[in-house]
């Protein structure tokens, strides 16, 4: 997310999913933690039209809903304040792809020595494929109906 359409963007970061590469593997057995498995599921699946739950989602993102909040690992918004003590959000918002991998080289460390457990590549933009989402483009979306049909097969 972002104040301004050039940036800085800022990451937010699940709770389990890689996201910092400081940050080591979580164990989570036997349940898993349903946003983090719901947005990896998204990514390999295909387009945002075969996940409509992330439009409303990045809507929350953009309107700093805290219960939306409460379900990442932070917020990266938290600090900012205007004069008024409101919380200042992002204005713009996009999806970019990482493929990670685990990183097995014990001495990779990032620039405060801390160790790296993961190696990312960014694959590409996710969504919007151009451009940034807003929360007036968010609701143009989320008016059209993603919901397909489940097709009925006649009993007989």
């Amino acid at each position: 997310s972002a104040g301004k359409i050039g940036g800085p963007w800022r990451e937010y970061v699940f709770k389990v999913k890689p996201g910092p590469l400081t940050r080591p593997c979580h164990w989570i057995s036997p349940y898993h933690y349903r946003l983090d498995w719901l947005i990896w599921i998204a990514c390999v699946c295909g387009g945002i039209e075969r996940s409509p739950w992330l439009l409303p989602f990045l809507l929350k993102l953009l309107e700093q809903d805290e219960g939306v909040l409460s379900l990442l690992d932070g917020n990266p918004w938290a600090d900012d304040e205007n004069s008024t003590s409101e919380r200042v959000g992002p204005k713009y918002i996009r999806i970019e792809k990482y493929r990670y991998e685990f990183n097995y080289d014990k001495n990779l460390k990032d620039e405060d020595g801390k160790p790296l457990y993961w190696k990312r590549e960014r694959v590409g933009r996710y969504f919007p494929l151009q451009g940034v989402v807003t929360k007036e483009i968010d609701r143009y979306h989320m008016s059209f109906n993603f919901k397909k049909p489940i097709p009925r097969r006649n009993p007989t």
